[in-house]
This record gives C-alpha cells, sequence and structure tokens, in this order.
C-alpha cells in the first residue's frame, strides 16, 4: 500500500465537494460507511442512505451551498495491506444555502480508508470542530 495513493484520494475528495461535484466525493465512500460528524450526528451510508445523502448535497448545493474545506497537517498511517487511518486538520469555509453566510471552518478528521478490488474508499469519517479555548490552548501550546 501506498500512503501517498491515500493521500491523493484524501485530496480527491476535498477537491470534489470545493469543485461542487458532491457525486464525486459521495462515489469514494463505501457501501456502509459511518459519518460521526462535528454537530454529534452518527451517518451511515448504506444503500438508502447514500440515495438520501445524494440528495440531501443536490439540494443544499442547487441551492448555492458551497464546502471548501482543504486537509492541513495529513498524516496516512498503514494499517494493513487494505486499510488506513487518515488523520488531518482541515481549514476552508461553507456556505449555508438558505443565508448565504459564508462560516471559516477548522476540524479535525480522521478518516478510516479501505482497498477492495483496487479501489481506495471511506469506510469511516470522524469529523469535530476545532474549537481552542484560549487560556487551555495557551498551556498546550507553551
Amino acid at each position: 500500500m501506498s500512503s501517498e495513493a491515500v493521500k491523493a484520494e484524501v485530496d480527491k475528495y476535498h477537491s470534489a465537494f470545493a469543485d461542487g461535484r458532491y457525486n464525486d466525493a459521495i462515489n469514494l465512500m463505501a457501501d456502509g460507511m459511518t459519518v460521526f460528524g462535528p454537530y454529534g450526528v452518527m451517518q451511515n451510508v448504506d444503500a438508502r442512505g447514500r440515495a438520501a445523502l445524494t440528495q440531501t448535497y443536490a439540494d443544499a448545493f442547487a441551492k448555492g451551498a458551497q464546502l471548501s474545506i482543504g486537509p492541513m497537517y495529513l498524516d496516512v498511517k498503514e494499517l494493513s495491506s487494505t486499510e488506513a487511518l487518515a488523520t488531518f486538520i482541515g481549514q476552508g469555509f461553507g456556505v449555508a444555502a438558505e443565508t448565504g453566510e459564508r462560516q471559516d471552518v477548522s476540524r479535525r478528521y480522521t478518516q478510516v480508508w479501505t482497498q477492495a478490488a483496487g479501489k481506495w474508499q471511506i469506510a469511516h469519517i470522524h469529523a469535530s470542530n476545532l474549537e481552542m479555548n484560549g487560556a487551555i490552548g495557551a498551556l498546550l501550546l507553551a
């Protein structure tokens, strides 16, 4: 396994959203993928969930939503010849479809990638908003 191959797939996933090609991003999700999102919701991308997720993004992007979060400090660790763990800080912005309000985004990400039939796909995503209390942040970064 090449960690460079997985890094390329992580970049492909995020650039697809940034370019409004949400279907390309969704196609990188394995059937049954789980997502623990930054707002505490656990999702399962099974066949029904995939269709619902596709429709959610289609509706949001049609109304003007945008999502552009690029990985920084990307690290990929090989777990086996067909499994890898990607961890990174994602920074960028989102634009709400309803209001057009732009919100800067900083998140921690963990992605589990699996390979089947030569294709890397995401099996699990955990994302949390990166906010650090000033006093605690100063202590941790000192």
